[in-house]
């Protein structure tokens, strides 16, 4: 599944032309452009794994997805850019509507295909927005905005090495238990 998606994040990047732009280091180092649109299809699939990851807890995918489309819908509006805002209310309106009836017990769930597309949507969005403001606030701004799907993957990350780490694996069988 996963090379599949990092299929889909570099055509997404390089045929579509989906990327950030150039990224600069707080305006001191202007990355090349070509690391730019790699580190925008390492983003993409970053985020849709992120999603797909907390998907697990009743209303947390769905949540913290609405907080951060919420957040994508006011940078885009700061930056005029207002068809995005309308498309970051749509998706708003939707994540709404399935929050209802996922919340603690769930009735619905999202599943792999749901979280795998609020997930690349949350990344294309984050990316528009990304280009609309300058490439230098771009670093900072869009990690803080998808944190908690990014400090979830992390923690994971490592509460499964640890794991793997207490069973005595070796240490590739440890690394390869943290991208399970």
């Amino acid at each position: 599944k996963i090379a599949a998606e990092l299929v889909i994040a570099f055509l997404t990047v390089y045929v579509l032309n989906t990327h950030t732009g150039p990224l600069s280091l707080v305006g001191l180092y202007t990355f090349p452009l070509w690391f730019s649109k790699v580190i925008s299809a390492l983003w993409i699939l970053g985020i849709i794994n992120a999603f797909n990851l907390i998907d697990g807890i009743d209303g947390l995918a769905g949540g913290i997805s609405l907080v951060s489309i919420v957040s994508l819908a006011l940078i885009a509006g700061t930056a005029g850019s207002y068809s995005l805002v309308i498309l970051c209310l749509i998706l708003s309106g939707s994540i709404v509507g399935f929050l209802i009836p996922n919340m603690p017990p769930a009735k619905i769930f999202m599943g792999d295909t749901g979280s795998l597309f609020l997930g690349s949507t949350m990344a294309l969005i984050s990316l528009y927005v990304a280009r609309e403001i300058s490439g230098s606030r771009a670093v900072l701004v869009m990690p803080l905005i998808m944190g908690i799907p990014i400090i979830e993957v992390l923690v994971s990350m490592v509460r499964r090495y640890f794991k793997a780490d207490d069973k005595r694996y070796s240490l590739f069988k440890r690394i390869r238990t943290m991208a399970k």
